[in-house]
């Protein structure tokens, strides 16, 4: 049994290199796709793509395929990655890796002696979604990221990341355990614009997610989470402080986390920034 990693990364040079690196632990092949997904969005470079480079002994590195949209670019651009994988077989494994995305020690421990050996088909992962910084945070289960692969002749991935084919036994890796999410730590600015381009037009749900950045989460206070809980009730319907509403809170506030963060990020020293709207001004 064999595990494929795969990468689309851009504007990510603060946590590109600590990926990769997680990558190479987790995954007997490492394929990444260096572009911003759309020309919109170019300006936002920096220097990912001379850190993917370091590492091309030891990686796969593939053009992007670009489609009409960012989420028809990653479908495809995805599907073109995993067909240049020399481990493309039936039951080996396909894992999705987010820059944004790193994983308990246990949990990787978990996967590889428990799920992987006892025919389970997906993974779908408990998380720490973090906010503002690395010890507030959402809890919520999240899509698959580690598919088997049951069919070599179709298209794996359709727009906005679904796996193609039929989940019939998936393996759910409790959040004590699962993915340490630091997607709202990314560079606030760039997601936003990310987000507007998603797809040909900007659909309800994408500018409901732009209204929650720029009306919420930009101006949050962390020491007055009462009034910010309530203003996201009175915009968006829901006693939370996120867009939607399928995130478990502390009765509608934040989750404290003083445990430890996975070894290459406690190693990185990002632990210690208080606020990451302001890290990259």
């Amino acid at each position: 049994m064999k595990i494929i990693g795969l990468m689309m990364v851009w504007r990510a040079e603060t946590w590109v290199d600590l990926s990769i690196k997680q990558a190479l632990e987790l995954c007997d092949e490492v394929i990444i796709s260096i572009s911003p997904p759309r020309g919109e969005l170019y300006h936002y470079q920096d220097k990912t793509e001379e850190i993917v480079l370091r590492h091309s002994g030891r990686v796969k590195i593939v053009e992007p395929k670009f489609g009409r949209s960012i989420s028809e670019t990653r479908a495809a651009t995805l599907n073109k990655m995993l067909r240049t994988a020399d481990y493309l077989s039936v039951d080996n494994w396909v894992w999705l890796l987010d820059v944004d995305e790193f994983y308990s020690r246990e949990g990787v421990r978990v996967i590889k002696e428990e799920v992987i050996p006892e025919g389970y088909d997906s993974v779908i992962f408990g998380e720490r979604f973090f906010y503002i910084n690395m010890t507030k945070h959402l809890n919520t289960f999240r899509t698959d990221r580690l598919w088997k692969i049951r069919n070599t002749d179709i298209d794996f991935f359709r727009p906005t990341n679904w796996w193609q084919g039929e989940i019939d036994n998936p393996f759910i890796l409790q959040r004590e355990i699962g993915v340490f999410h630091y997607s709202l730590l990314t560079n606030p600015r760039s997601k936003r614009d990310q987000w507007v381009n998603e797809y040909n037009t900007l659909e309800p749900r994408q500018a409901t997610k732009v209204q929650w950045l720029d009306e919420v989460y930009l101006r949050f206070n962390l020491d007055d989470e009462d009034y910010w809980v309530l203003e996201n009730l009175k915009i968006f319907g829901h006693f939370t402080p996120f867009w939607m509403s399928d995130f478990d809170t502390n009765s509608g506030k934040l989750f404290e986390y003083t445990g430890r963060h996975p070894d290459i990020i406690e190693e990185s020293g990002l632990t210690k920034v208080q606020d990451f709207r302001s890290f990259y001004d």
